[in-house]
């Protein structure tokens, strides 16, 4: 049984269990005193010492949680900031090939990257198609437009009259 006993020379934790013989007779006792000043400094000693484990530990993850999660999300933010460039329309990214990045292995962010150079590709040369066919359109509305108001200056009274004042004109003069 333990207990804590207190006497003129301090305090103590005492232990004892009987000594029994073969047949189950308990034939003696064994006993021990501890200081349970002794005691109570080990306890101290390791809840002090776990907490400053727990403490470090803790920092220690935190900063690796930190580092990784930086290391792993520092390609994705950096495909969105030319994903944002390529919206405004400047296809003009230079891409790191995966030898010159700083990982020394091939993930599916180097997949989703070389994909997107590609798609880049692509969608600059529809944009640059797009936009030669968009000037051709608007250089045929606009002679389409000029057809159309000549036409209506050939159709007015006015152009007749005009034409017709010059054709009398020049009978007039050959006269």
């Amino acid at each position: 049984m333990d207990a804590i006993l207190a006497d003129n020379f301090g305090s103590w934790i005492t232990s004892y269990a009987p000594i029994v013989d073969a047949s189950g007779n308990a034939i003696g006792a064994i006993g021990i005193d501890i200081e349970a000043s002794y005691i109570e400094e080990v306890r101290a000693n390791i809840l002090r010492n776990g907490a400053i484990a727990f403490v470090l530990s803790y920092i220690l993850i935190f900063l690796l949680v930190f580092w990784l999660s930086g290391f792993l999300t520092r390609p994705i933010i950096g495909l969105a900031g030319v994903a944002k460039e390529i919206g405004e329309g400047d296809y003009s990214h230079e891409w790191k090939e995966a030898s010159e990045d700083s990982r020394s292995f091939h993930d599916e962010i180097d997949t989703l990257t070389g994909v997107f150079k590609v798609m880049v590709g692509k969608v600059a040369q529809r944009e640059k198609t797009l936009r030669a066919r968009v000037q051709q359109l608007e250089i045929m509305v606009d002679r389409s437009k000029l057809d159309k108001q000549v036409k209506e200056i050939v159709e007015s009274d006015f152009f007749r009259f005009t034409v017709q004042g010059e054709g009398m004109r020049d009978r007039f003069k050959k006269e």
